[in-house]
């Protein structure tokens, strides 16, 4: 099975960035599989859409202000209604939400990967690069988490979020 991580937020935004941050720590990990590609974006745009095409899985990774700092959670995603998306939108910009990517990769190539999503909460959005220490030392985690994930493909992992405290 072909795997997509991809790592987004803003790395310009403290914590924020940590998707980005992820992607690149898991780009280098020695033990990342072979069948895993790594896309590192500022945001989702819908040229991505043929990327998520070419995969079974993909695993997108972001900070989130809903969870608490340090909190990991983990849910599966379903493709969006993509027009009620765009429709309810006053400013339409080059942008999607992960699930709104798999309704256009739906929408445009008749099927969609199967998807997770997978958010941290973030301690702070300080301007400046880089992520805090605190979610540094979640990097190792996640690896493992996304490891166990692919290495096992378990597609009865729940629709709820499952949460791991840091």
């Amino acid at each position: 099975m072909n795997w997509l991580t991809v790592g987004f937020g803003n790395e310009l935004a403290g914590d924020d960035g940590f998707g980005l941050a992820f992607a690149e720590y898991f780009l280098h990990s020695a033990d990342r599989p072979p069948n895993c590609q790594i896309l590192r974006v500022p945001q989702l745009y819908p040229e991505h859409a043929d990327l998520l095409d070419s995969v079974e899985g993909v695993i997108f990774i972001d900070a989130s202000f809903l969870a608490a700092p340090g909190e990991v959670c983990l849910k599966r995603l379903e493709p969006s209604g993509l027009e009620a998306s765009l429709e309810g939108r006053t400013v339409f910009g080059h942008y999607l939400s992960p699930k709104e990517l798999l309704a256009l990769c739906q929408l445009l190539y008749g099927r969609s990967p199967t998807a997770w999503l997978c958010t941290v909460g973030l301690s702070s959005t300080m301007l400046g690069t880089g992520i805090t220490d605190f979610l540094s030392q979640l990097m190792p985690v996640m690896k493992e988490m996304l490891l166990n994930m692919i290495s096992q493909f378990e597609p009865a992992i729940s629709s709820s979020c499952e949460v791991i405290q840091c």
